[in-house]
Order: C-alpha cells, then structure tokens, then sequence
C-alpha cells in the first residue's frame, strides 16, 4: 500500500505480448512500434521524434536512478543489447508472420534497409537509431 491507501497493482494490457524475460528485447519491441508508426507518418515524424525522446529520457532517467541493475546490465551495455532487438522485432514487423498492414510498400523496403543496417552494423546507442531514422526520413519526404 502507498501513502495514499492504494494498493499497487499490475495490469497485463496486451496478453500477445506480455512475458517474462530479457528486459532489452522489451524495450526493442516497444522501440520498434513507436518507429514503425513514425516511418507510417513520415509528414509528421519530427513530432513523433520528441514524443520517442521523452520516453527514452524518462526511461533512462529512472533506469539510471533505479540502482538495481547488476554490472553487467550497465546502462551503455545494455543500450547495445537493445539495437538488435529493436532491429529484429521492426524486420520481422515487415517480414515475419505478424506484419503490420499500415506500411506501404517503399516504407516496408525502407524498414529492411535500415533494420539490415543496424543489425550488421549495430550503433552502440539507442538514440543513434533514433538520429539516423530521423535524417533518413527527411532525406526521402516530400513533406
């Protein structure tokens, strides 16, 4: 119970993606739908930039002041375990069995570049992905 009389509760939302496991595939899941409908609104990406970076901040912010992760979970190696999650769950968005039906498909070829990238040649932080999206959209829309 909190200080107000509330008891804390958990609330499974989504039961298809609900697990127990590798905390950075989680964030490359979570990661990988927020771009993935930033590639969709390409017009209006910036704006979904600064809603992806506050999120991202607000995360680091708490997992920075949390004091629980173990060594090996520090906040920069944990950073690159998130690349290729995120990579992979955006790929198989486009590839896999569950695809989303929301990408045209110059968007879903333009996932695959940029997935194919960033799993070959991860960046060593998440928000280099969110840089190199960003300039790669602004470099393709006529918006």
């Amino acid at each position: 119970t909190d200080s107000s009389g509330v008891t804390p509760r958990i609330a499974l939302v989504d039961f298809e993606t609900g697990h127990v496991g590798d905390p950075a595939f989680d964030l490359g899941f979570f990661l990988s739908h927020l771009l993935l409908k930033t590639i969709r609104s390409a017009a209006r990406s910036d704006r979904f930039f600064e809603m992806i970076r506050e999120f991202w901040s607000a995360y680091r912010t708490t997992l920075t002041n949390a004091d629980s992760l173990p060594d090996a979970m520090q906040l920069a190696v944990y950073e690159r375990r998130i690349v290729p999650h995120l990579a992979a769950c955006m790929r198989a968005r486009v590839d896999g069995k569950s695809t989303v039906d929301y990408l045209t498909n110059e968007a879903q070829s333009f996932v695959r570049e940029a997935t194919t990238n960033w799993l070959l040649s991860p960046p060593d932080r998440v928000e280099a992905v969110f840089k190199e999206l960003q300039m790669r959209l602004r470099a393709i829309c006529s918006c």
